[in-house]
């Protein structure tokens, strides 16, 4: 249940929030030269957020004060000043400073800098501690820098690297945001799925229907094929292995390869439809699923057939070549 309470700002927070950077620093001077332990009280705040530990980092290099800071802001300066990424020997105390960094800091801009740690931040979450629990806080982070016209293609990697395909819900949410910059990088980043028109303004609500009924149909059977902005500027994460949506069989989205072994009959008839080109494979996957969804034996008589006859009532009955 969520409180009423308006969020606790620590003493920091609400003078770079209210005054800005430069002013934060000069601040966090004054009370060191006045009251150092006042001072180092102010960073170890519970309830302080990164982007102020993040600003304060060089004074706190230069006073030396990070052996009194607390561990989580501690080992978060750690993290942004190792310049290599190597986390081998302290991996198992990383991960709570990186959940603060991306949960009190991920819709902040700092400088460049700022966002290439939050991204590497983002990077270790989901690719070596496989969390997926920060998924949501990644959408927001994602939609935050496409609102601020910030760069993004280091997170859409970290957020697909999750290998969730339900997580696309996430940004299939924002097709209906009324801000357009919201609604524009949305259309980009699912343009790989059937429907979802980038050039499209107006049907945000459509378009969120054509993903829903798209996950629906192709959840169980998506490979992860790993494509983003950085290597294509039209992306295809996720394809649908048509082999295991035509047997009804579940996929590892990891490679592709169904979780359960294949009888005789179901590696026989994955073989088969493998060797028919795209179009055909789709048709038969497609239709396969339907007939499945409405009737299980009906089902499992057609697929007795030969592919051909199959193909043929797929068809709506046309001779199948």
């Amino acid at each position: 249940m969520k409180s009423n309470r308006p969020e606790a700002h620590a003493f920091l927070d609400q003078v770079r929030l209210k005054r800005g950077n430069e002013s934060l620093v000069q601040s966090f001077r004054n009370t060191l030269k006045a009251n150092k332990r006042q001072a180092i009280d102010y960073l170890n705040d519970k309830n302080i957020r990164f982007p102020s530990v993040y600003v304060l980092r060089e004074v706190i290099s230069k006073e030396k004060l990070t052996n009194e800071l607390a561990n989580r802001s501690r080992l978060a300066l750690e993290f942004i000043n190792n310049e290599h990424g190597h986390i081998h020997g302290w991996v198992q105390t990383l991960h709570p400073p990186l959940l603060w960094m991306i949960q009190s800091g991920g819709q902040e801009y700092v400088d460049p800098h700022y966002l290439k740690k939050m991204d590497g931040a983002a990077g270790l979450l989901t690719v070596v501690y496989g969390d997926r629990s920060v998924l949501p806080a990644f959408a927001s982070m994602l939609f935050f820098r496409c609102r601020n016209h910030l760069p993004y293609h280091d997170l859409v990697w970290a957020f697909l690297e999750a290998r969730e395909p339900l997580s696309l819900s996430l940004i299939a949410d924002r097709l209906r945001s009324d801000d357009h910059k919201e609604s524009d990088c949305a259309r980009r980043m699912l343009s790989f799925i059937p429907g979802i028109d980038r050039k499209t303004d107006n049907k945000g609500d459509e378009q969120y229907r054509r993903f829903c009924k798209w996950v629906e149909n192709n959840g169980h059977f998506l490979y992860y094929k790993g494509e983003t902005f950085d290597t294509t500027h039209h992306p295809n994460p996720y394809v649908t292995v048509r082999q295991a949506k035509y047997l009804g069989v579940f996929v590892s989205n990891y490679d592709g390869k169904p979780y359960a072994a294949l009888s005789n009959k179901e590696s026989r008839l994955w073989k088969q439809l493998s060797r028919l080109n795209a179009e055909e494979q789709e048709i038969l996957a497609d239709y396969s699923a339907k007939l499945r969804g409405k009737d299980q034996q009906l089902w499992k008589k057609w697929l007795s057939q030969s592919m051909r006859k199959q193909m043929q009532e797929a068809r709506g009955g046309w001779q199948y070549d």
